[in-house]
């Protein structure tokens, strides 16, 4: 499995130009959708919903996506 990864790495690396073991300077935002009761219960209870933040968990997925289109660089902007 590693040298799957490693090869997928490679790949990625020649085809887009980045080192893939240099640090880069991107924002990785994690949220989740369609997250129902039973599991907001188990992400409280394990202190999860405190890490990835109640304004990052939706009920649906269009409201993920609404939130998403509203926060990404740029919304706003005319850069779109």
């Amino acid at each position: 499995m590693v040298r799957e990864i490693g090869a997928a790495d490679d790949a990625l690396e020649r085809a887009v130009g980045v080192d893939h073991r240099e640090p880069l300077d991107v924002a990785i935002v994690f949220a989740l959708a369609r997250v129902k009761q039973d599991l907001r219960q188990s992400l409280d209870a394990y202190g999860l919903t405190a890490s990835v933040g109640t304004d990052r968990i939706y009920l649906t997925l269009p409201t993920a996506l609404a939130a998403y289109q509203a926060w990404k660089p740029g919304a706003g902007t005319g850069a779109e």
